[in-house]
This record gives C-alpha cells, structure tokens and sequence, in this order.
C-alpha cells in the first residue's frame, strides 16, 4: 500500500512538466473552497488581491492573470492544502 502510494507521487512530480501547472493549482483551490468551505474572500486575503483575480484564476483565463498573481494563488493555496490535508479522508 504504501509503495503504491509513493509511486502514485513520483507519477504525479513526473507529470508537472507536461501538464499545465495552472490546472493543477486550479484542482488544489478548488478542493480548498468546495471540501475545506474556506471563501474566494479569504483565499484573496490571503493573498492580497481581489476576489476578481481569484474569479478569474478559477474561470481558465490563465493569460489574462498576472504571474504574480497567480503566485500568489499558488503560494497561498499550496499552504492551506498542507495545512488542512489532515482533515481529508484517507484514500
């Protein structure tokens, strides 16, 4: 089980480069707005933008967001997930 588990990881660090990272950031924000119930509002606090920038950040428009912003989404939602990834269920 836990090999699995570790391959799934390496699987997962092999794909980054040909993937688009945006999407998997995307899918990190998301998992903290729908099962962690933390706000756009607060995501934007967090990070010290507008809740316009996380609209926008969420709606695909990835070259209309600045990369500093999109940074910021990052850096911010990469720390909730580490954070709150003890409150999700084992799969």
């Amino acid at each position: 089980m836990e090999r699995t588990k570790a391959l799934d990881k390496i699987m997962f660090l092999a794909m980054i480069p040909e993937e688009l990272p945006d999407l998997k950031v995307k899918a990190f924000l998301e998992i903290v707005l729908s099962y962690h119930q933390l706000s756009k509002e607060t995501i934007a606090k967090m990070a010290g933008i507008k809740v316009a920038d996380v609209d926008r950040f969420l709606n695909d428009q990835w070259e209309k967001t600045d990369a500093e912003i999109k940074y910021k989404i990052a850096a911010v939602t990469m720390a909730l997930r580490f954070f709150l990834k003890d409150n999700e269920p084992e799969q």
